[in-house]
């Protein structure tokens, strides 16, 4: 028997980084949708083939930018919450 589940995870708690580089576990290859600039937050929305998910990076100032089409690995963290459908 299979049971669908929903994975709730917090923006803020998703981390970007360029596509190439060293593979961690939990992360996943997207490209940018869309970014946005305010202040101390840029919000990403990176797509997974027909999936969308909506990152939050605070304090983006001395971190790497990302633009739309770039490639990037979205690592989440261990702990997220499994919701059951």
């Amino acid at each position: 028997m299979r049971d669908e589940v929903l994975l709730v995870i917090r923006p803020e708690t998703v981390s970007l980084s360029p596509s190439h580089g060293t593979e961690r576990s939990n992360t996943f290859h997207g490209t940018v949708e869309s970014q946005m600039y305010a202040g101390s937050l840029a919000k990403y929305t990176v797509k997974f083939g027909d999936k969308e998910m909506v990152v939050d990076h605070y304090n983006p100032m001395g971190s790497e930018k990302f633009s739309r089409n770039d490639k990037v690995k979205v690592t989440v963290p261990r702990a997220i919450h499994v919701l059951k459908r």
